[in-house]
């Protein structure tokens, strides 16, 4: 272990604390407080789904792809989301995408964000992914919001923010624990949180041409 890294608080805590801020601007926005107040608009709903499916689409492939080994000791398909966005789109009965002009732009620049970080430093994936397992912790709360605003039934149409069902908390540990054992470096541990942090402000940047 580099001496040097004993000297820097764990990856988590460090990601925790300093996207912070790009964190809570994002669960301001108004399609976050719709949601919360049960006052969404379907299509705003819908338009997120299809965001999503081009972003996770990607993002998994290019995590499938890596040989970096912590990247391939951390990402494993059980994590994997777009099976579920696929899923609800199918079950809400939604065959043809739609995406305003804003959030297809906004949708392709974080696509851009991710190929490019995936060609020049592949590790920084994981900033990637630690923003969108972050959001499963607050799934279930989520889920009962959208399955009452949209009236669904065995809350088919609300996979995704039920990824892991009550073993979210399992599947959070065992993320957190890898990445803390295995991303120590100094200089590593900076790329991953700016990672996340830009990836923070990619989503904000979606979330804020849905709903205003």
């Amino acid at each position: 272990m580099n001496p040097a890294a004993t000297l820097s608080p764990d990856i988590m805590l460090r990601l925790r604390a300093e996207t912070r801020p790009s964190h809570d601007a994002t669960e301001a926005l108004p399609f976050g407080t719709a949601m919360l107040a049960n006052q969404l608009p379907q299509t705003a709903y819908i338009a997120q789904l299809q965001s999503y499916v081009q972003v996770h689409d990607v993002l998994e492939s290019e995590l499938r792809a890596q040989e970096h080994p912590t990247i391939k000791t951390v990402w494993s398909e059980d994590r994997a989301k777009l099976n579920l966005l696929q899923q609800d789109l199918e079950d809400l009965d939604v065959t043809t995408c739609s995406l305003s002009e804003p959030t297809r732009c906004a949708t392709e620049s974080m696509i851009e964000f991710i190929r490019e970080i995936a060609d020049t430093d592949p590790l920084c994936l994981l900033g990637v992914l630690y923003v969108l397992e972050g959001s499963t912790l607050g799934g279930q709360i989520l889920r009962t919001h959208v399955s009452d605003m949209y009236e669904l039934v065995n809350d088919r149409g609300a996979a995704y923010y039920t990824a892991y069902g009550d073993q979210t908390g399992r599947y959070w540990k065992q993320f957190r624990s890898q990445m803390n054992e295995l991303i120590i470096d100094p200089d590593e541990k900076d790329r991953v949180v700016e990672a996340a942090i830009s990836t923070f402000n990619h989503i904000k940047n979606i979330l804020s041409t849905l709903h205003n």
